[in-house]
């Protein structure tokens, strides 16, 4: 009984080699059957990836987002869901779209038109590094699709580079002649350079638009009736078609009185009357009345019009009537106002008028402690942070605008746009080597933005430093972007600092730009490199219309043998 049972003992054995089988031929199965697992998730991530697209197509986006967002669950790389998923996020405008675009950049097939998407995204949510970069490369193709060309005109629009704006512009109309926003955009820009030539062609451009599109140009109307060239027949032509279109709503009514006032002037005071008769009609037109006065300097009149109870009823009302009072120097009376203990506006901006009453009542201290009260009740909120900064800036106040704008640089989604404002304010102040230091900042912050690194190397070469280094800078940035003016003078710069004048020359031929249009230091530098190179013969006209209070220090040297 005690003694091992041999005939047991075999079937014990032959048991557990069956069982071993058994389980090996389990694990088998389950290693084959992984792959065809993986594989069936990917195919059902792509076929409802193509089920979200035909519910885009619907516009049933809700349904889309949900079936997209299980695709990527299924399938985190399935090129179909990210393109899809990008596509529906830029067209609701989401910044999250870049993260699904930079995945189909970085590991799919992108398409030019792919592309294209990104830049107008980009341009929308002002992110001008992200689009300066994308248009790098779609600018490469040969030619240059019509779509890159337009988003180049807009990106120069959005950076304030009118001639970028207007040299992609012309390109685009070149091919799509007929496209009123860019037209618009051009006659905007043409009249910034205010000189007869451009303020013509704008003319006829705004022309244009308003003749093939008389339904949808409630701007062009506005910007044209704005226009300083408008002969007597086009003022009566521009009239009559304000008459078709004015009605109580889209402000063209006021519009209307102006431009009957700028062809009978004599009926200039009976007309203003005839609008100060309507303004209490209703709230709504009283603002609009209220608005039309303060934009062309009818202080007084505003004044006048408003009752301060109607005013302290609302916050629109409110701040058109205290910009009136502001803008004729009634302090004492607004003192008063801000006296009050309920306001129709926020903590801050009370605290931000309080600020600039105590300033313009020659009381600093108090001026600074309202100053701290702004900034505080800012805090980290981007949009009181915004309008503090653009108001502080408005009246001169740079410093404060700084603090508003560097606080604001802390918020991922402001910082590209206040760095610019404190770049502009900088500028300002006139401080190359603050400048310079701000500017290697955003180099380190931005190291894909080749605008930054630009703007630094032009800085390094105006002060004669680090003149090897910035100008092979130069040199790379106009080999990726030959169609940028901005680059190219840097490299213009960096040439004439290393005594290679003639390359210096060399470095504007075969690009065209319009003088009026250019900025101020481009100018200058131009006028540099073409005296050292020997091209006299204009110089002097030109660097006599350069606006000498705009330019930097070493900017002016450039200019001065020639003034």
């Amino acid at each position: 009984m005690f003694l091992p049972d041999p005939t047991g003992k075999k079937k014990s054995i032959g048991m557990k080699l069956l069982w071993l089988l058994v389980v090996a031929l389990l694990v088998a199965a389950g290693f084959a059957a992984r792959p065809l697992y993986h594989k069936l998730k990917k195919q059902r991530a792509t076929s409802m990836a193509a089920s979200a697209e035909q519910l885009m197509e619907q516009e049933r986006w809700q349904e889309a987002f949900n079936k997209l967002q299980a695709a990527l669950q299924m399938d985190p790389l399935d090129m179909r869901a990210n393109r899809a998923m990008a596509r529906l996020l830029t067209l609701s405008r989401k910044e999250e779209a870049f993260r699904f675009w930079n995945i189909v950049f970085t590991q799919g097939s992108p398409t030019p038109e792919d592309r294209i998407e990104v830049i107008e995204l980009a341009l929308a949510l002002k992110r001008l590094d992200i689009a300066e970069r994308f248009l790098t490369e779609a600018l490469k193709e040969t030619p240059p699709p019509t779509a890159a060309l337009r988003a180049a005109a807009f990106l120069g629009d959005a950076k304030g580079d009118s001639s970028m704006a207007i040299k992609f512009a012309r390109f685009t109309l070149r091919q799509q002649t007929n496209d009123p926003q860019v037209q618009f955009l051009l006659a905007r820009h043409l009249y910034r350079a205010n000189n007869p030539e451009s303020n013509e062609e704008a003319k006829q451009l705004l022309w244009s638009i308003l003749k093939a599109h008389p339904d949808n140009s409630l701007p062009v109307i506005q910007t044209l009736a704005g226009a300083p060239n408008l002969h007597r027949n086009e003022l009566q032509e521009l009239l009559g078609i304000v008459n078709k279109q004015a009605n109580a709503t889209n402000g063209l009514e006021l519009l209307k009185v102006d431009l009957a006032a700028r062809l009978e002037p004599a009926k200039k005071d009976e007309m203003l009357a005839s609008i100060l008769d309507k303004a209490h009609s209703s709230p709504e037109q009283l603002l609009r009345t209220v608005r039309y006065l303060n934009q062309r300097r009818e202080f007084e009149a505003t004044i006048k019009l408003v009752k301060r109870a109607q005013a302290l009823e609302s916050r629109d009302l409110f701040l058109a009537y205290t910009d009136a009072l502001a803008a004729v120097g009634y302090w004492l009376e607004l003192q008063e106002i801000f006296q009050i203990a309920q306001l129709p506006i926020e903590p801050v901006l009370v605290e931000l008028y309080r600020a600039r009453i105590a300033t313009e009542l020659k009381d600093p201290a108090k001026a600074n402690k309202h100053w701290e009260q702004v900034h505080w009740r800012a805090g980290d909120q981007p949009e009181p942070l915004l309008y503090v900064a653009e108001y502080a800036e408005k009246i001169g106040e740079l410093n404060q605008a700084a603090r508003a704008y560097r606080q604001l640089t802390k918020d991922p989604r402001h910082a590209r746009s206040a760095f610019t404002s404190l770049i502009r304010i900088t500028e300002r102040q006139g401080d190359t080597a603050a400048l310079k230091e701000l500017v290697k900042t955003m180099v380190e912050l931005y190291p894909n933005d080749p605008a930054p690194k630009n703007d630094l190397a032009y800085l390094n070469l105006l002060m004669n430093q680090e003149v090897g280094s910035s100008l092979q800078v130069a040199e790379q940035l106009v080999r990726d972007n030959p169609h940028l003016l901005a680059y190219r003078t840097t490299l213009a710069l960096g040439y004439l600092r290393s005594g290679q004048n003639a390359k210096a020359k060399e470095t504007y031929t075969g690009i065209s730009f319009e003088w009026g249009s250019a900025l101020p230091g481009w100018q200058a530098v131009y006028v540099g490199v073409m005296g050292a190179a020997g091209e006299t013969g204009l110089l002097r006209q030109l660097a006599r219309s350069i606006p000498f209070d705009r330019l930097k220090p070493q900017e002016r040297e450039l200019v001065k043998p020639w003034l």
